[in-house]
């Protein structure tokens, strides 16, 4: 069950931000449940775009994943890309 293991983890992290001082105050968003269920896809992708918000807190809890975790859509084509060896 490794993407339940991505998901509860980026639970993990969503939650410490909401009950912590945060460093970058952000309020919940309702796309936050969304970005937590696409995430238990991470093990099984090589790219996983995600918004700002998530691919910080993806990126934050430096899982054992190959998976490259890309935060801007304009990056995306780039790393695809590179991946393929273009």
């Amino acid at each position: 069950m490794p993407g339940m293991m991505v998901a509860a983890s980026l639970l993990s992290v969503v939650v410490t931000d909401a009950i912590t001082p945060p460093r970058d105050p952000r309020r919940p968003d309702s796309s936050d449940m969304g970005d937590r269920i696409h995430s238990t896809y991470l093990p099984y992708v090589d790219v996983f775009r995600a918004d700002g918000f998530a691919a910080s807190a993806l990126s934050r809890l430096k899982l054992p994943l190959p998976t490259t975790i890309v935060a801007k859509l304009p990056d995306l084509i780039g790393v695809i890309e590179k991946l393929l060896g273009r």
